[in-house]
């Protein structure tokens, strides 16, 4: 395991548990209705709306369909088709119950109005009748944070895609890789979609801002922002101190590099405690 991972592992219990204790300060401030956090995850939770339409035209490399922006969808979306085959027979009642479906392309919303919208064939050649869909079944997205993110901020915003319930989150080590390693590691990864994250300062304020990219063609989905006021990020820091020991120094060494996460414990089950450090 990535020691990153590993130590990512043993402290996601102490931030949720910080969250439960953040929900009650950020209830009594002037943000708690109008929180970065959950207006950013509001704005992703758009693009992946549970939806079944049907392909009413075809035309070269694009089709028609009868969802619109009423039913949920977004330019930038990404939706199945499928084709109904046989009917399904009950083997003893002899009824219907279903009708067998094979998978028959994916295509990509380019334009949307209120009842209907144009998708860009991506793969496959559908038909007029066939299905579009996006099922409620959870994306498997990997969640990356460039060097620069804090880790309280990041973990703010990994809690509520979490508890949101329509993402499978994979975690990566932070750094400054370019798109296309970010999308070869999320492809290894078996992901969909990749979530990478970055900041910026300005004025006191953190600007946080998310990349949606899509995994099998390195498209961006989306790009969003949100500002954090100072308040918000002190209560932030305040929420994870709460789980931190304030101890003197009893012990100190030097390394022969420079660490930014630290953890202890019985790492390789010999009874010992170790210590884990990560860059």
């Amino acid at each position: 395991m990535d020691i990153h991972n590993l130590i990512k592992t043993l402290t996601r219990t102490v931030f949720a548990l910080a969250a439960l204790c953040l929900a009650v300060v950020f209830s009594g401030t002037s943000y708690a209705s109008e929180n970065p956090f959950d207006q950013l995850t509001e704005k992703t939770l758009q693009f992946f709306t549970t939806m079944e339409g049907a392909v009413t035209s075809v035309s070269d490399g694009t089709v028609t369909s009868d969802l619109g922006t009423e039913s949920g969808i977004r330019v930038g979306m990404r939706l199945n088709i499928s084709r109904e085959g046989a009917p399904f027979i009950h083997p003893i009642t002899k009824e219907t119950i279903g009708q067998i479906e094979s998978f028959v392309g994916r295509a990509e919303v380019v334009e949307a109005d209120a009842d209907s919208s144009v998708l860009r064939v991506l793969r496959g050649s559908p038909a007029k009748g066939d299905l579009l869909r996006l099922t409620s079944a959870n994306i498997l997205a990997m969640f990356y944070q460039s060097s620069e993110v804090g880790w309280n901020v990041s973990e703010e915003y990994y809690e509520r895609l979490k508890a949101s319930g329509r993402f499978e989150l994979i975690d990566t080590s932070p750094g400054t890789a370019p798109d296309g390693e970010i999308v070869a590691e999320a492809d290894r990864l078996g992901a969909e979609v990749a979530i990478v994250l970055t900041s910026k300062r300005s004025n006191g304020d953190l600007i946080l801002t998310q990349r949606l990219m899509w995994v099998e063609d390195g498209a961006e989905l989306s790009s969003d922002s949100a500002t954090i006021g100072a308040d918000l990020l002190a209560d932030i820091r305040l929420g994870s101190e709460l789980f931190i020991p304030k101890r003197e120094h009893i012990i100190a060494f030097d390394i022969p590099y420079s660490a930014s996460h630290i953890a202890s414990g019985d790492i390789n089950g010999d009874g010992t405690k170790d210590l884990v450090l990560s860059t």
